[in-house]
């Protein structure tokens, strides 16, 4: 889908140019995602969904306030975001991993005294409840796997056999997982579509859906291992 002649128009009067040239990115799964050259030759990133935007502005905000590396923000509502330009070579690479996970053992030091958030987040197009809860376990349970199983159940993706067999797990979930000690601020979506990356290190992540979840040890020189405790 292409930007109409009235978006185009809203853009260049936030923008206080004229846009030269439009071009398509590579789509996410609720967003449609454009780089835009203005007339001074400086380039934009516009985003654009149904909903959830202001949200997402709102955690690029917060996890640069933790010295990540994120876009900067030139404006967004509920259903535009608009950010700089990150030039992205997609190449991740062993220095790449590395950067990395120092940025992330580093982020992961920002600690809570319970599991959650300040405010519900998201994580692409799907609420994400982040309910102050003293227990991981319950958090998991209730803000995780039931609350993403009825609302798969609700959109009839998920049939009344297998609704009834997660509600079991969640029950039993202290027979097979421990406790944590320590609620740590997670990206909560790495993944390398993620990563924007140049010159052997990390300059950007993108689409974040930040909350506080159970980290162990995080040591810089494990790289992939800080990867593994986002999941």
């Amino acid at each position: 889908m292409s930007i109409t002649a009235k978006k185009r128009h809203q853009l260049e009067q936030l923008l206080q140019q004229s846009i030269t040239s439009i071009q398509a990115l590579q789509g996410r799964c609720v967003a449609q995602v454009y780089r835009l050259r203005r007339q001074d030759g400086s380039d934009v990133v516009v985003k654009y969904a149904e909903q959830g935007l202001d949200i997402e502005a709102k955690m690029l905000q917060y996890l640069a306030q933790q010295k990540q590396p994120v876009p900067h923000i030139i404006y967004h509502d509920t259903q535009t975001l608009l950010l700089s330009w990150i030039a992205n070579s997609g190449h991740i690479n062993a220095n790449v991993e590395t950067h990395a996970a120092q940025l992330l053992c580093h982020l992961h030091q920002v600690s809570y005294p319970q599991y959650g958030f300040a405010w519900d987040t998201c994580i692409g197009g799907l609420h994400q409840p982040n309910q102050w809860q003293s227990s991981w376990l319950q958090f998991y349970a209730q803000q995780r796997l039931m609350y993403m199983e009825n609302l798969a159940y609700q959109r009839q993706k998920m049939p009344k056999q297998l609704l009834h067999r997660v509600e079991i797990l969640c029950a039993h979930l202290k027979e097979y997982l421990h406790e944590p000690t320590k609620p740590s601020l997670i990206h909560g979506d790495i993944w390398e579509g993620n990563i924007l990356c140049q010159q052997n290190k990390v300059v950007a992540w993108i689409d974040p859906a930040i909350y506080t979840h159970p980290t162990s040890r995080c040591r810089i020189s494990a790289n992939r291992e800080a990867f593994m405790f986002e999941a």
